[in-house]
């Protein structure tokens, strides 16, 4: 599955071949499935279930060759996820099942592995890549995700939607400048840099630093890495007054924490 959505030449496949790919593996039911497996299926959980419903874990070799192949196991799930969302005929419906799993989150939920793999892969779906590979695709998911963090009063969590709308600002700053993704670029009816501006308002660095970078896991795949990366490299090239902005505001808290320092 993972080799077959991979091949850079998937469009030379026989029809049939493709069609069958496309039939049974890109679907919103394996999506799901998936989505669930990278919360259920841990070493701790797989552990626990060998050792209490099967004939134990056995000696030490043996659990260090169970442990890598359950990492192993893990790193090929993060990799079907993320081929499944770069799918450009797949990743509106990956979408809505990604902004739920994500609007539900209350301030003080735990932020665990699977909201770390949510956020990564739809902040991809309009990824510098996602726009190279399919800009028309990618520009429709901009204007759903637009309206999604437009109407903040329906995420749970307000940092989080900043981090979306961060996001979504870089992405259609992006379409916009590129001349060769130009045509594809909807006329957004939104200020990119109030966008931007909101999202900062709302601590979206705060969540990519702390609930993303930080997150269990997020170092050992190579994709989190770039996605964030390219988020974060995006929005310096793309907006730097606002870097500016950051600088001055962390300037001041720096001074206000020195005064409050100083006075006791």
């Amino acid at each position: 599955f993972r080799v077959l959505l991979k091949w850079p030449r998937r469009e030379d496949l026989p029809i049939s071949l493709s069609s069958a790919i496309k039939s049974s593996f890109v679907q919103r039911g394996v999506f799901r499935h998936l989505l669930d497996l990278t919360s259920s299926f841990t070493i701790v959980n797989e552990f626990t279930t060998l050792a209490t419903k099967h004939q134990g874990l056995g000696n030490q070799q043996h659990q260090n060759m169970l442990r890598s192949m359950i990492e192993e196991t893990q790193r090929v799930l993060l990799d079907c996820v993320y081929l499944l969302v770069a799918s450009p005929d797949f990743s509106q419906t990956a979408i809505a099942d990604l902004c739920p799993l994500l609007k539900k989150l209350q301030p003080g939920d735990r932020f665990g592995h699977t909201q770390m793999v949510a956020w990564i892969a739809l902040v991809y779906t309009i990824s510098p890549k996602a726009l190279q590979i399919a800009p028309t695709e990618s520009s429709t998911i901009l204007a759903t995700l637009l309206e999604d963090v437009r109407n903040e009063t329906a995420w749970g969590d307000q940092s989080l939607c900043g981090s979306v709308q961060l996001a979504v600002a870089v992405g259609i700053r992006r379409l916009q400048l590129s001349p060769v993704d130009h045509a594809a670029a909807p006329a957004f009816d939104v200020n990119m840099d109030r966008l931007a501006e909101r999202a900062m308002m709302n601590h979206a660095f705060e969540v990519v630093r702390k609930c993303i970078i930080q997150n269990d896991g997020f170092h050992s795949n190579e994709t989190n890495i770039q996605v964030a990366d390219a988020l974060l490299k995006s929005f310096i090239l793309l907006f730097p007054p606002k870097l500016m902005e950051m600088e001055r505001y962390s300037e001041d808290e720096l001074a206000m924490l020195d005064e409050c320092a100083a006075n006791g």
